[in-house]
């Protein structure tokens, strides 16, 4: 036991050159790169522009500088069995001030703790107050414009708004029969899309119904706003983009080959940004509800883009794939030009055994490998 915990401890320490048996070739990993080590599930902009922050499967958020690309910090401390503590979506407060982080939080024993909202002084990076309220896991968290409201998009088939000026629940907006995908907010409307194929508008004070879209027949997974707030994107499992004014009155779609996955603006409101579930992005031109495809890439691969933000220099920050890779682009006339890959993941390490000088392991992708001279 003693020199299994000392072999642990080396091996946090160091990078380590395993053989792989039946390849015959070396292997270098390290226990705890920087870096993903499951899907990422979200990617947002700090509201300064010099930091990007992901959260995702691997229960950690991490922060990253825009301009060096380094990893400047790790948030730890969300904990479970299994998939439990996975976090589904980290999101900044406009005024920089507070950190939401939100997923399927709890344990299979315990799941008081399920649908928790954590709320964190970003600065010192210290939680100051959780809320509760869903049944179910959240998807996604957005904060109003003010920094007052956060709205939450749970699988309780419900749209939470949490007063975090005071620390209070404001309401819980229903409608939806069944899991709530994504919720944005602008000024005093809340819209949502849902399992259920359908796209809400409510009354963010009053908590109303003021409008339903009926015009997806799949899962609708994003909505976004414009950044004018004249128009409401969403996009579901039907390879479909809808357009709407304000009211959400249907205006026009656009069919694609894919399933989008993400939408985002950037901040003029002239650019559509939306990833895909096979890893794949594309650019359109937006003026006046109208969308012209101007770039195609593939900065992912083998699973979906889980967020996108473009910088005002028009570097684009995309986090998604397999890989859980965080690509970085430059978009200019047209055209998306690679500037670098951040992070990246590490494959779990499912067994470990020590026998004499020769500790073995089994990844998903390198089920013999093994290394030897732990004795040396």
């Amino acid at each position: 036991m003693r020199i299994l915990y000392f072999v642990c401890l080396c091996l946090l320490a160091l990078p380590i050159k395993a053989q792989d048996e039946e390849q015959g070739k070396n292997l270098s990993f390290v226990l705890k790169p920087n870096g993903h080590k499951g899907l990422i599930q979200d990617l947002s902009l700090t509201p300064d522009g010099k930091q990007i922050i992901t959260s995702g499967r691997d229960k950690t958020v991490r922060i990253w500088d825009v301009d060096s690309y380094e990893q400047r910090s790790e948030i730890l401390g969300h904990v479970g069995g299994e998939n439990y503590g996975a976090i589904y979506s980290a999101r900044i407060s406009p005024d920089g001030k507070y950190m939401a982080t939100a997923g399927l939080f709890g344990d299979s024993n315990d799941l008081k703790y399920l649908a928790d909202i954590r709320i964190y002084d970003f600065s010192t990076q210290k939680i100051v107050h959780v809320f509760d309220g869903h049944k179910m896991s959240i998807n996604t968290l957005r904060w109003s414009s003010d920094s007052k409201y956060l709205i939450s998009a749970s699988n309780d088939n419900n749209v939470g708004v949490w007063d975090v000026k005071n620390f209070q629940p404001k309401s819980m907006l229903k409608g939806h029969g069944d899991a709530v995908w994504c919720a944005v907010v602008f000024g005093d409307k809340v819209v949502s899309g849902s399992q259920d194929n359908l796209v809400h508008l409510y009354d963010l004070n009053t908590g109303t119904l003021l409008n339903s879209s009926y015009d997806h027949v799949g899962i609708v997974i994003r909505v976004a706003f414009h950044p004018s707030g004249k128009y409401i994107l969403s996009g579901a499992d039907d390879n479909q983009i809808n357009i709407y004014n304000a009211e959400l009155k249907f205006l026009s779609s656009v069919f694609l080959d894919q399933t989008p996955s993400t939408i985002t603006f950037d901040q003029a409101g002239k650019l559509a940004l939306i990833g895909f579930n096979n890893g794949s992005i594309k650019i359109y031109q937006f003026d006046q509800g109208k969308l012209t495809e101007t770039a195609t890439y593939q900065p992912h691969e083998g699973a979906f883009v889980a967020g996108i933000e473009i910088t005002p220099d028009r570097r684009i920050f995309s986090a998604g794939g397999t890989g859980s890779n965080i690509a970085v682009y430059q978009y200019k006339d047209g055209k998306v030009d690679s500037l670098t890959n951040i992070g990246g993941s590490t494959q779990k390490v499912w067994g470990a055994g020590l026998n004499d000088n020769l500790l073995a392991f089994s990844t998903g992708s390198k089920p013999w490998g093994h290394i030897t001279g732990l004795r040396d």
